[in-house]
């Protein structure tokens, strides 16, 4: 489990994941409150370097990268959870793409 502090209300929310991809943008963002150091916590190149497919996984991102990477866990086996922080994936992608990924995606 990882602690995610929260700074708006001092909150405190436990998240539970057997590996995580940090999916912010086309390069890692470091968020301050993720603990890097934690060898479950990947980027999208780390991703694509692991020995073994993790049961469960959070993809903190809605970017076409994370989504991606989300995709390919989640055909191998893995499941699959994904955190945004907007009101949609892919923001800054033509809507017409985001209608079509998200009605094939309605199910997952």
């Amino acid at each position: 489990s990882v602690v995610v502090n929260h700074t708006k209300d001092d909150g405190k929310t436990v998240v539970k994941f057997d590996s995580c991809i940090i999916a912010a943008g086309s390069q890692s963002s470091k968020m301050s409150f993720i603990p890097h150091e934690d060898p479950r916590i990947w980027d999208s190149t780390n991703a694509l370097e692991v020995k073994e497919v993790p049961k469960k996984m959070l993809i903190m991102g809605g970017g076409i990268i994370g989504l991606e990477m989300g995709t390919v866990y989640q055909k191998l086996g893995s499941e699959v959870d994904v955190v945004i922080r907007g009101p949609q994936v892919m923001t800054g992608t033509d809507k017409d793409i985001v209608k079509v990924y998200t009605k094939a995606n309605e199910e997952r």
